[in-house]
């Protein structure tokens, strides 16, 4: 009910972006009932987007190993917190049933969170003057 009828722009700097070219229409690969309006990005909200996580990575790699782990932690909480939803909204876009999603792929997120958290932890005590590389261009 949360999706039907609604329109979707991409999610740039902490909001949607719905000024952007026509829109692409979602429909469950089950049923063909239309689920949502997902908006076309345009040149300017790619080069937009490019450039706000640009900044955000500059300020991700100022953070030592141990703040990463606790957003990246947090970031697994949430998933596991959420797990119906995000098993429901997995479920209509592939077209499958709830089983699936609930057995594998959101659990599957979940653990790559924790496993790279654990990672941003290790960096903090174990892998001294490692530090996140990102694209050349950014430094």
């Amino acid at each position: 009910t949360w999706l039907k009828g609604r329109k979707f722009g991409p999610f740039i700097d902490g909001s949607w972006i719905q000024e952007s070219g026509g829109g692409t229409e979602i429909h469950n690969p089950c049923t063909g009932h239309h689920i949502a309006t997902v908006v076309n990005s345009s040149q300017g909200d790619v080069d937009r987007a490019v450039a706000s996580s640009v900044t955000a990575f500059l300020s991700w790699r100022q953070l030592s190993g141990y703040d990463r782990a606790k957003y990246l932690y947090s970031l697994a909480r949430h998933l596991q917190k959420n797990v119906s939803l995000l098993v429901q909204v997995e479920s209509l876009n592939r077209g499958v049933q709830t089983s699936d999603p609930r057995e594998f792929d959101v659990p599957a997120a979940v653990r790559h969170f924790y496993h790279y958290a654990g990672w941003a932890q290790l960096v903090h005590s174990d892998l001294e003057g490692w530090e996140p590389r990102g694209n050349k261009k950014m430094r």
